[in-house]
C-alpha cells in the first residue's frame, strides 16, 4: 500500500510542470510536423521526445509530445534508448501514466539498471 501511495504522490508531483500546456518546455514549437527550422528534427530532438528525467534511483519519467504517449494497457512495455551504433538498449519498463487521456501526461518507467541483480537471478 505504501508503494502505491508513493507512486501516486510522484505522479501527482510530476503532472504539474512549469509550462503544463507545452510539456514543461518554454516556447515549444508546433508538433504538426517534424520540421523544425526548415530541417527535419533528429530522433533525439523535439518532437520525438520532449523530456526524459529521473525520479530517485528507480524511476525514469518521460513527457512525450501530445500525439504519441504510453497508455493504459501498455504497462510492462519497454523504454528503449538508441545508441550511437544504431542499436537499442532497454532502459525502462512502463509502470504508470498520469493522464487518463493517455497524452500530455507523464509516463513512469522502472529503471532496468536498478534491478539488474534480480534480473540476473531469474
Amino acid at each position: 500500500m505504501r508503494t502505491l501511495v508513493f507512486v501516486a504522490l510522484i505522479a501527482s508531483t510530476l503532472a504539474n510542470p512549469k509550462y503544463p500546456d507545452t510539456c514543461g518546455i518554454e516556447n515549444k514549437p508546433s508538433v504538426d510536423s517534424r520540421i523544425i527550422g526548415g530541417q527535419e528534427a533528429e530522433r533525439s530532438q523535439f518532437p520525438w521526445l520532449a523530456a526524459v528525467f529521473t525520479h530517485g534511483k528507480d524511476i525514469i519519467c518521460t513527457d512525450a509530445n501530445h500525439r504519441k504517449a504510453v497508455c493504459f494497457g501498455d504497462s510492462g512495455g519497454p523504454l528503449n534508448y538508441e545508441m550511437e551504433n544504431g542499436r537499442y538498449m532497454q532502459i525502462g519498463v512502463n509502470q504508470f501514466v498520469t493522464n487518463w487521456k493517455c497524452v500530455g501526461g507523464i509516463n513512469g518507467f522502472a529503471r532496468v539498471s536498478s534491478h539488474l541483480d534480480f534480473i540476473q537471478e531469474v
